[in-house]
């Protein structure tokens, strides 16, 4: 039996062509882990090189852009939500915490009055 030494591929999803050499520039979707041939997604090699030599550069298929960029956005929105929220838990918390002041000082009045009388 022979030691077969697995050949590690990657199959473009455009093209469908087979790339098995460690050097072929291939993108990986961040997000669906498909492959695509730099070719097929219309990058030059100094483009290819930039991005991959890049840790902070992501990387999503056409796909996958559209929905990453969908959900940023409404990522954005439920921040944005979020804060107006906020907000308006702020301005009712200080408003009851003045009314609860209000009631306390009534309280502690009518209670001064009610000692008074006794």
């Amino acid at each position: 039996m022979k030691d077969e030494q697995k050949v590690e591929s990657w199959t473009c999803e455009s093209c469908k062509k087979i790339f098995r050499k460690q050097e072929s520039k291939i993108l990986e979707c961040e997000r669906c882990k498909s492959h695509y041939c730099a070719k097929c997604v219309r990058i030059s090699d100094s483009e290819y090189e930039f991005m991959t030599a890049r840790k902070d550069i992501h990387w999503f298929c056409e796909e996958c852009d559209k929905k990453v960029t969908q959900g940023l956005r409404i990522e954005k929105d439920i921040e944005l939500m979020t804060l107006a929220v906020e907000q308006k838990l702020q301005v009712f918390t200080t408003s009851m915490e003045i009314k609860f002041r209000d009631l306390e000082e009534k309280w502690e009045k009518r209670c001064q009055r009610m000692l008074v009388n006794l």
